[in-house]
């Protein structure tokens, strides 16, 4: 029976504020599966040069050579090929293109620029024998990117379940999801609102205009009277001065200008939303100053909108009920 294959490629949007505890766990599930690739990569090389020996034989060659000469050498042939190179680089990601080349996120946080520097991202690629990884988390984006090939061997997806796992483990809560996703959106929101809200102050002055010009049409058809010619001309100046009858005049209300300074507060908060950012060096306390900030947005905007609009009314309610 077939296996089912699962594709090994993996994304998943941010903020990402990955504090130093996280990067070590990641150093360390890094430091397992490589491991394992250099055992899978070891086994490989033994067959290659096992079948090559088997060949020789066949041809006689092997006979002029010792055979663990022979091995040694076909050993060292087989290890230079591409087929079973082996690499691991990890680039720490700072603002204007500059990048710090280092074994692991632990000796990162030794190096003196992390001491300084608050890093945005990270590049980490890897590649063992025919299994290759990588992850990208650029400070350009703030989505996290798993890559492992190919997706037909058992190595390659256990490595993938094992990083994808790590992933998942650290991914924010949806609502920081939502609010670095559609980080701008909320202007546009808030533009919307203002144009509607103006639009039905306006067309309720429009209505009690045109009651003038009912009247006005009215005195055209019935011609006239020198008696209603000064309202004739009291219509004319109202109409054009956009006048409106005081049965429609309609003030601004008050729960208009709370809503528009709660709503222009909330759009100032929301412009500032995480990112991405490592938790090595200077990267630590950032990552806590983010996190007070966003806790703070989070609880102050549900409570400050419950207590404007709702706990009124609740007040009002309950006054009512025990009356």
């Amino acid at each position: 029976m077939p296996d089912l294959i699962e594709k090994t490629e993996y994304y998943s949007s941010g903020p990402w504020l990955l504090n130093y505890e996280s990067l070590q766990e990641l150093d360390r599930l890094i430091d397992e599966e490589w491991r394992r690739l250099i055992s899978y990569r070891e086994e490989k090389i033994r067959e290659a040069v096992e079948a090559e020996i088997s060949e020789y034989s066949i041809l006689h060659e092997w006979e002029k050579k010792d055979r663990r000469t022979l091995k040694k050498d076909l050993r060292e042939r087989i290890e230079s090929r591409y087929k079973y190179e082996s690499s691991k680089s990890l680039t720490i990601l700072y603002s204007n293109d500059r990048r710090l080349e280092v074994e692991s996120f632990v000796a990162a946080n030794r190096e003196s620029k992390c001491s300084t520097d608050t890093p945005t991202g990270f590049i980490l690629i890897m590649r063992c024998a025919d299994v290759s990884c990588s992850i990208q988390l650029p400070y350009t984006s703030t989505s996290i990117k798993l890559h492992v090939a190919p997706d037909t061997l058992s190595e390659s997806r256990e490595l993938f379940t094992v990083i994808r796992s790590w992933i998942e483990s650290k991914r924010p809560p949806l609502w920081q999801r939502i609010w670095t996703n559609l980080s701008g959106l909320h202007w546009l929101l808030l533009l919307i609102y203002f144009a509607t809200s103006l639009q039905f102050f306006s067309s309720t002055g429009e209505a009690g205009r045109s009651q003038y010009r009912k009247e006005a049409v009215q005195l055209l058809k019935d011609g006239l009277s020198d008696s209603e010619k000064t309202r004739a001309v009291e219509l004319i100046l109202c109409f054009e001065a956009r006048l409106v009858p005081d049965e429609y005049a309609t003030p601004i209300p008050a729960w208009f200008w709370w809503s528009s300074v709660f709503a222009i507060v909330v759009a100032i908060l929301l412009s500032f939303a995480p990112k991405v950012i490592l938790g090595l060096g200077d990267g630590q306390a950032a990552i806590k100053k983010w996190r007070t900030y966003s806790t703070f947005v989070f609880t102050s905007i549900p409570s400050w909108f419950f207590g404007t609009f709702f706990l009124p009314k609740l007040a009002d309610l309950i006054r009512a009920i025990w009356k």
